[in-house]
């Protein structure tokens, strides 16, 4: 007699591999983080890197061993118990902007010849959720151009940034590849 169970689990197993399988050509290797809920994709052979002295909310930080000026970033940071979508922060352009404000005025303070250049900002809801995806150069006189990529999304009360910052040579030649790494980071 055949069981039922164990053929059940055989055909269950070989399906799963088999979308394995052809997944493993098509995407990305997928990081997932259940405790802290949220889930990204990864550039293949990239490694997670400890750095000593992070900035405030840090949490991880991805680095091309190949490359080690390319790296993705997570930092999540608590907001206002008031504020529960990222919208209440104003449209993706004012977020963006006021960020790269910011962040420019910080950089003329410590590196006068440095400038950030805003190239952009955009909103997706792809569920329940806004995510914001905000772009600009960094652009710096005696290094290269790094281009930044940084999706932005609150919830459960805490601001997730995650951000990919590559030079722009290298942003140049998968640029749809990075915006997919990029556009793969959700919270859930």
């Amino acid at each position: 007699m055949i069981n039922l169970r164990w053929v059940a689990i055989t055909l269950g197993s070989l399906l799963w591999l088999g979308l394995l399988g052809c997944s493993a050509v098509t995407t990305l290797p997928h990081h997932l983080d259940l405790a802290r809920g949220y889930a990204f994709d990864l550039p293949l052979g990239w490694t997670e890197i400890t750095v000593r002295e992070a900035a405030p909310g840090v949490v991880e930080v991805w680095r091309d061993p190949i490359d080690r000026t390319a790296n993705l970033s997570l930092i999540i940071n608590p907001v206002p118990e008031t504020t529960a979508n990222i919208t209440e922060l104003g449209t993706a352009t004012e977020v963006g902007y006021r960020f790269f404000q910011e962040r420019q005025a910080q950089l003329q303070a410590s590196q006068p010849d440095t400038l950030l250049e805003f190239l952009g900002a955009a909103a997706q809801q792809p569920g329940l959720v806004t995510y914001y995806t905000l772009e600009y150069a960094l652009i710096q006189p005696d290094a290269p151009t790094r281009h930044n990529l940084a999706r932005a999304v609150i919830r459960h009360h805490q601001l997730f940034t995650f951000n990919l910052s590559l030079p722009e040579r290298r942003w140049q030649q998968m640029p749809e590849q990075w915006r997919a790494i990029v556009g793969s980071f959700q919270v859930f």
